[in-house]
């Protein structure tokens, strides 16, 4: 989300919009996860070897019956590594998501997620108590200062940007 990628998400109980990645879970499930007992790397080598062979010599029929290393090209641009600094519209609020995965509002403590921990979130006023919290395009959900907690917005779910 930081690199300005969207999500693009299936319908709820609708597998069947996904059907190759679905497949290709099937496969791992059936081919790896049932036959590797052990440690973490044990399980890890041999989904690595999964993989190689995956992507390397398994005809794939969406792809015209090529391998997918076939196809494969390495991008021209290099990947920038240093931190991206998020900007938010006008008017919204920007609070830095700390270690333990809260933000700061009005001397309260808000937990959202540590997965964001060192991100900026930005907070859009939708009146005196109530917020719309971003990361990124993507509408986290909705802060009501009475309950200091981030909630799903109501009937809907949160799907991508609707600024």
């Amino acid at each position: 989300l930081a690199l300005g990628i969207s999500l693009d998400r299936i319908d709820p109980g609708r597998p069947d919009q996904n059907g190759s990645h679905e497949r290709m879970h099937r496969e791992i499930a059936c081919e790896v996860e049932s036959r590797v007992d052990g440690d973490l790397p044990t399980q890890q080598a041999a989904l690595d070897i999964w993989r190689e062979e995956y992507n390397t010599q398994r005809p794939h029929e969406a792809i015209g019956m090529c391998c997918p290393a076939e196809l494969y090209v390495k991008s021209q641009r290099r990947f920038r590594s240093e931190e991206f600094e998020l900007h938010y519209p006008a008017g919204y609020l920007r609070r830095k998501v700390t270690g333990n995965g809260c933000f700061k509002l009005d001397r309260r403590l808000i937990n959202l997620t540590t997965a964001l921990r060192g991100w900026h979130v930005g907070l859009q006023p939708q009146g005196s108590q109530e917020y719309r919290v971003w990361f990124a395009q993507l509408c986290l959900g909705r802060l009501n200062l009475r309950d200091e907690v981030v909630l799903p917005l109501e009937g809907e779910l949160v799907r991508g940007n609707t600024r």
